[in-house]
């Protein structure tokens, strides 16, 4: 019945994963959406002690997120996964990231989770990552720009190209600002209305 569909479609369950460069307003999209939504919140580690073995490390990452999804029925809110390791990994450290068919696999398993992708911009990127830049983040102004832009392509890319179970969506930290929690209730609105599966 219809409002049996309406009951599932308010019951689904979701991974959101958010991505983009640094200084986007990131971290604090992912926190707040956690609150809003009852997720849980869980940052990806880009430590160096993990490079050689980042495949498994994501691999157990979302190992963790179907638990959440299928035997805890909570949704669940990841800051930054395997896009993250595919830019800031390829620009910053080539020869100890990720190869394309792990990254494929994990961004198949994703699409198995109910998963929707939001990339995070912001109009003042490159001042606000100058003013705020973090001493644990050691590279160049001309790397933050390739990484930001690399965001940009991979943003229009997967829009343009997105498989049914993957929904993308963009957020703009200036646009956003003062209204983060109207944002979030139209996202889980999109979310919710735009979802092509359940989870199996």
């Amino acid at each position: 019945t219809q409002s049996q569909r309406s009951r599932k479609r308010k019951l689904m369950k979701h991974l959101y994963i958010i991505e983009g460069a640094d200084r986007c307003g990131k971290t604090t999209l992912s926190k707040q959406l956690a609150r809003q939504l009852q997720a849980q919140y869980f940052h990806c580690s880009g430590d160096p002690m993990l490079f050689d073995g980042m495949f498994q490390y994501q691999q157990n990452v979302l190992q963790n997120v179907e638990v959440n999804l299928r035997e805890l029925n909570q949704s669940v809110v990841l800051d930054r996964h395997w896009l993250s390791e595919m830019i800031y990994g390829g620009i910053l450290r080539p020869e100890r990231t990720l190869t394309y068919p792990q990254l494929e696999i994990l961004r198949h398993h994703c699409a198995k989770l109910n998963v929707v992708y939001i990339f995070c911009f912001s109009d003042n990127a490159v001042q606000r990552h100058e003013e705020q830049k973090d001493p644990t983040h050691a590279y160049t102004i001309k790397q933050y720009v390739q990484i930001y832009e690399s965001y940009q392509k991979m943003y229009h890319l997967m829009r343009e190209n997105h498989t049914p179970n993957e929904i993308v969506l963009p957020y703009h930290l200036e646009t956003c600002i003062g209204k983060l929690s109207t944002f979030i209730t139209e996202i889980e609105r999109y979310t919710n209305d735009n979802s092509k599966h359940s989870l199996v």
